[in-house]
């Protein structure tokens, strides 16, 4: 009778260890569920914002493609009226026609307007490409941090599948600079 006492009681602690154990064993994979599933919010935000700092920089490429375009234009007007010019004042040396000296001082007068509109058109490329190439840096710090994030959920799977804490534990270390690289590529 007693060893059926002592039987029971040794299978009552036996139970006890193993549901403590296992409560405690599932206790960390919880912790891991969670964090995988933050870590997945955080890749989805950081990827996000990098397709739209991506897009922003690449419309302001275009925007700096547009304005070169404008300028050359408004250059190739401004050499226009300089051989219009030329013309008039050799035709004025030739013929002395004052008729000619104003039109060659008119097309002088337009080539200086049209030169302050081609400079306009230049300024805005160069800033253009400035917000441009600053939408990339955002862009790329958030598409590492992307890269990031899913390197960590996949040290989270394989934290899972083989029952190692120290693998979970790089998992969040890989979160916490991706994190970091998503707050530093939002500002």
């Amino acid at each position: 009778m007693e060893d059926d006492n002592d039987a029971l009681e040794l299978r009552e602690h036996l139970e006890h260890a193993v549901e403590h154990s296992t409560e405690h064993g599932q206790g960390w994979r919880r912790y891991l569920a969670l964090s995988t599933a933050l870590i997945a919010v955080c890749a989805a935000i950081a990827s996000l914002l990098s397709g739209q700092y991506a897009n922003e920089a690449i419309l302001e490429k275009n925007n700096a493609i547009l304005s070169t375009s404008r300028a050359t234009d408004i250059w190739n007007l401004y050499q226009s009226k300089g051989l219009k010019k030329n013309l008039d004042d050799a035709f004025f040396r030739q013929y002395h026609d004052s008729s000619l000296a104003k039109e060659a001082y008119r097309y002088h007068l337009q080539q200086d307007s049209i030169a302050l509109a081609a400079r306009a058109f230049e300024q805005k490329t160069k800033e253009a490409d400035t917000r441009s190439d600053l939408l990339m840096e955002h862009h790329h710090k958030l598409a590492i941090a992307v890269t990031l994030f899913q390197i960590a959920i996949a040290l989270s799977a394989i934290a899972a599948l083989l029952s190692q804490k120290f693998v979970w534990y790089g998992s969040l270390a890989l979160a916490v600079a991706g994190a970091v690289l998503l707050v530093v590529g939002w500002v």
